[in-house]
C-alpha cells in the first residue's frame, strides 16, 4: 500500500480498509471519510481519528482515537507518518 501511494498507483483492493487507507494516503479526504464511516472493524476508529486530525478537527479526532485506546499524535508527527504506521499495523 505504501509503495502504491508513493507511486500514485491504484492497487487492486482486497477489502474496504485497504481502499479507505489508499484514498487517505492519496489525499482524498472526503472519499476516505465516506468509506471509514462504513467500516466495522476496530481499526477503522484509528483511521477515522487520523482523518479528523488531518482535517484539523481535534475534538472529533480525540473521540475516535479514544475508541481504540490511542493518543492523538504530537503535532510533530506528520499525517503521512501516522498513515504509514496505521497501514503497517492494520494491513500486515
Amino acid at each position: 500500500m505504501i509503495i502504491e501511494v508513493e507511486a500514485k498507483e491504484k492497487p487492486i483492493f482486497t477489502n474496504e480498509t485497504e481502499r479507505c487507507l489508499w484514498l487517505a494516503g492519496m489525499g482524498r479526504w472526503d472519499e476516505a471519510h465516506a468509506f471509514v464511516e462504513k467500516l466495522k472493524e476496530p481499526g477503522s476508529s484509528w483511521i477515522h481519528g487520523m482523518l479528523h486530525r488531518q482535517e484539523g478537527d481535534l475534538a472529533n479526532a480525540k473521540y475516535w482515537y479514544h475508541k481504540v485506546d490511542k493518543r492523538v499524535p504530537k503535532e510533530t508527527v506528520s499525517f503521512m507518518d501516522e498513515w504509514k504506521e496505521i497501514v503497517k499495523e492494520l494491513l500486515t
